[in-house]
């Protein structure tokens, strides 16, 4: 999240939590077009606000491979 690739805090404990839930989030958030938001509030203070990263350059690698792994989308 924030500056990496990473699609959730989760991911960024190993490789196969990675992929597993950069796959996950891929699959609900571009493909189904789910929202996907996490907001961080504290009183006084504007809310830090995270969204999903798969139109943003840093996860474009990660994006084309997922694009690939999962195949053409249903029409």
């Amino acid at each position: 999240m924030g500056g990496t690739n990473y699609p959730t805090l989760y991911a960024a404990t190993s490789p196969w939590e990675d992929f597993a839930d950069s796959f996950a989030h891929y699959m609900h958030c571009v493909r189904q077009g789910k929202p996907y938001e996490i907001r961080i509030r504290d009183e006084g203070i504007p809310d830090a606000v995270f969204t999903p990263c798969w139109d943003d350059t840093r996860c474009r690698a990660k994006r084309a491979f997922l694009e690939k792994v999962a195949g053409k989308p249903l029409p």
